[in-house]
């Protein structure tokens, strides 16, 4: 659906994990997936100052979405997560700055970047991806 909308001319900013994290096997896995979002367009950053584990949504600054679930079906349907979405102008405007922050303190991946990791990065995700149900 991201790259449905940036075929759209939606512009799509991903926010994610770098390399200070809890699950390295989760990143790895999730790094082995960006190919297709980044020749889309879809703009890649990994937040750089320390573990980011904000699970949120920002959309046309008219609605945001946050909470306990990752944007999955098993968040949803397995773990009995749950996010809260509004379109409350101060939790936007909050969310937005955040947002804004964490990406000045991120590394935004080229396509060129992500072709060129190494070949144990590339084995790593291939392996944790094997994975994928579980993570």
């Amino acid at each position: 659906m991201l790259i449905q909308a940036r075929q759209k001319g939606v512009d799509v900013r991903v926010l994610t994990m770098g390399q200070k994290n809890d699950k390295p096997i989760v990143r790895f896995a999730s790094r082995d997936l960006y190919g297709e979002l980044l020749e889309a367009g879809v703009q890649v950053c990994e937040y750089q100052p320390s573990m980011m584990h904000a699970k949120l949504a920002l959309i046309d600054n008219d609605w945001v979405s946050t909470g306990s679930a990752n944007f999955d079906p098993r968040s949803y349907h397995h773990n009995d997560e749950l996010n809260i979405s509004t379109n409350n102008t101060q939790l936007i405007e909050k969310t937005d700055n955040l947002f804004q922050n964490a990406l000045d303190n991120s590394n935004c991946l080229t396509r060129i970047e992500w072709q060129n990791r190494s070949v144990t990065e590339k084995l790593l995700g291939q392996i944790g991806l094997i994975f994928k149900p579980l993570l």
